[in-house]
This record gives C-alpha cells, structure tokens and sequence, in this order.
C-alpha cells in the first residue's frame, strides 16, 4: 500500500469515527508509562484533569475558581472550571454544557447513572462547580451532580468539588522546558558549526 493510499483510509477512518468522541491521554507521567494527568476529548476539544478529585476536597465557588486558575500541571497553565449551557436550564441531559458533554457524550452514562468513569479517578458521586454565575442571582452559580448527570445552581459560598478543564489540547501548547531544551539544542549545534568553520 502507498502513502496515497494509506492517507485516503486515514481519511475515511477519521470521517467516520468523527461523530464518537475518543478521549486521548495527555502529560503522561513518564515516557511510555501509559498513565497520564489529562485527557483530552478530541469532540469537544476540552482537556481533563484525570484526577477529580486533585483540589483536595470540597470547596467555595471562589476557591474552586481560584484553584483552577493557578493549577499547572506539567509546566500548563491555563485551566478552569467547565462551562453550563444555561439554555438547559435545571434538567439532566444536557450535553451543552461541559461537564454535560463529558458525562453524556464522552463517558456514554445516561440520565440518573453515572456508570462509566473511563480513566478518570476520583469521580465522586457529588456536585462539581461550573465557572458560570447564575445571572438572577449574583452570588449563585451552576454545578453539575456527577452522579446522576443534572445540573441545578446554589449559593457560592456552598462547598463542591471542582474538577479542572483546559481549552482545546494540552498537546497543542509549547512546554517552557521543551522550548528551552530546543533553544539549547539549536545554540549548542551553532557553537559546534563555528569550531568547525
């Protein structure tokens, strides 16, 4: 088989495979380990921290924001608490949100079960924070109950578990040390060029 060939049923495997939803590991622990410290879900285009349960414990709607937006995993930065989709209002099944998306689309669980977890740990059956206020009231916000798959809103001041999300793929962003490691490389291939020179 060419190249052509094998890029014509890459192309036909990807196109039909487009409508499931994979979730890919990411930042693995060690070369070839096979355990990694996020997923990426490749429909939604959203990373995973694969640890639900990495703030520690339940925590404020405040807390919860600002654990997420120091959190660095691996040298990335950037992570979140997920987005609702406020259309849906107070209902189960709605896979405009993030969280929803994840539990529904990616884990394939149905309204009322949470019954496959994938490779994340420390799902706990409880609410999880959403970054998204609830406009009517201020000082209220959405969170999605992991167990059953709704999503409700409460007082921000309540303790929930969060659960860190990154936009698109870890895998796109540059690390700090790769880039520097890179720039060393190039820098100590020049200095080698000139000595032969």
């Amino acid at each position: 088989m060419n190249k052509i060939q094998t890029a014509i049923l890459i192309s036909i495997f990807v196109l039909s495979s487009g409508a499931n939803a994979a979730l890919v590991g990411r930042l693995e622990t060690a070369p070839g380990s096979g355990v990694y410290q996020a997923y990426y879900d490749d429909v939604a285009s959203l990373t995973w921290l694969t640890d639900a349960g990495a703030a520690g414990g339940s925590l404020s709607w405040s807390e919860a924001s600002n654990w997420t937006a120091t959190l660095v995993v691996d040298g990335v930065g950037g992570w979140r608490l997920p987005d609702t989709d406020v259309n849906c209002g107070d209902v189960y099944n709605c896979t405009g949100s993030e969280m929803g998306s994840l539990f529904y689309t990616a884990l394939g669980n149905t309204a009322h079960f949470l019954t496959n977890t994938g490779d994340f740990i420390n799902v706990f059956q409880r609410d999880f924070w959403s970054a998204t206020g609830y406009e009517a009231i201020p000082g209220w916000a959405w969170y999605f109950q992991m167990g059953n798959g709704s999503q409700s809103i409460t007082d921000k001041e309540v303790d929930l578990y969060a659960w860190a999300v990154h936009s698109g793929d870890v895998a796109d962003i540059p690390l700090p040390a790769a880039a520097w490691l890179f720039g060393s490389a190039l820098l100590g291939l020049g200095a080698i060029k000139r000595k032969k020179s």
